[in-house]
């Protein structure tokens, strides 16, 4: 049986992904015996299923940045201790049948329909706790136009929870 060919794109991203992955497990409270290379490639590992192609680089990067999160949030778990972002942590405090909750989930997914760039950058960045360079990088854009989308954002979904 021969073994399946690596997803179209990897060449040219595995130095970023790299980089993002040693970034993951030095951001873990405890890393214990995981490296940033063993990360991604227990990422890979999990795309040899994937039926789906990648369009792009980014498309498979931001598919190996899930699976790297997963496996992380899957470790946290089995520690006994579930991985938060600082953006959940915020968030833990609206209750889950909050009203404010759903106001939040509402603007945020007016806001996908209304520019997708715009949600896909507050989803990485701020959902995703990426940093605005690894935000940059997964959405093929500069760092001063993901600020810049951030700032739009953050005024628009300001606008539509406050009223």
């Amino acid at each position: 049986m021969e073994p399946p060919a690596p997803p179209p794109f990897l060449e040219e991203t595995y130095p970023v992904l790299r980089r993002i992955a040693r970034g993951l497990v030095a951001r873990e409270p405890v890393s214990g015996t995981l490296s940033g290379t063993a990360l991604l490639n227990e990422s890979l590992l999990r795309l040899l299923g994937y039926e789906g192609g990648f369009s792009n680089p980014q498309h498979l990067m931001g598919v190996v940045v899930n699976n790297m999160r997963r496996i992380l949030i899957d470790r946290g778990r089995r520690r006994g201790a579930i991985k938060r972002t600082p953006t959940d942590r915020l968030l833990s405090v609206v209750l889950p049948d909050d009203p404010g909750m759903l106001a939040v989930r509402q603007a945020y997914e007016k806001l996908c329909q209304f520019d997708p760039a715009a949600g896909q950058i507050v989803r990485l960045h701020i959902f995703e706790g990426h940093t605005l360079r690894e935000t940059a990088e997964l959405s093929g854009m500069t760092v001063s136009a993901v600020r810049t989308s951030l700032k739009f954002s953050e005024t628009w979904l300001r606008d539509r929870i406050t009223g």
